[in-house]
């Protein structure tokens, strides 16, 4: 006898679904999100030197990045950053932490850092 689960993954394949995550095909490539967020002691004042880029994020692989603030505190950031290539995701990292130990408690307060890899992104405007 067939157990129900069983079942399931022998139809399943019989019928030849197959689900590819983000970047499992050889012709998508992985991209990893470094999620960062922190409170500022003021936005604006903070966001005028992350307007300078002092971490070069161009050069050191950032495709592109988003900026969020809460809605009942616009003082506390989130930055979201695009990465093609882990290695660059995890050097960028680094260097805001090295960053972030001559600012903290100045301009920010208590930041964290996070790599995330992407796995599915759908846009509904479209």
């Amino acid at each position: 006898m067939v157990k129900s689960g069983e079942f399931f993954i022998c139809f399943f394949t019989k019928i030849k679904i197959v689900i590819l995550m983000h970047g499992q095909s050889s012709s998508e490539p992985e991209i990893f999100i470094l999620l960062i967020e922190h409170p500022v002691t003021n936005f604006y004042s903070w966001k005028a030197i992350f307007d300078s880029d002092p971490a070069n994020r161009k050069e050191a692989g950032v495709k592109n990045y988003t900026i969020s603030q809460l809605i009942d505190n616009p003082n506390y950031v989130q930055i979201n950053l695009r990465f093609d290539d882990l290695s660059n995701a995890e050097g960028f990292l680094n260097s805001m932490k090295r960053l972030w130990s001559n600012v903290d408690g100045k301009l920010i307060h208590g930041p964290k850092g996070s790599i995330y890899r992407l796995i599915e992104s759908n846009d509904y405007a479209k």
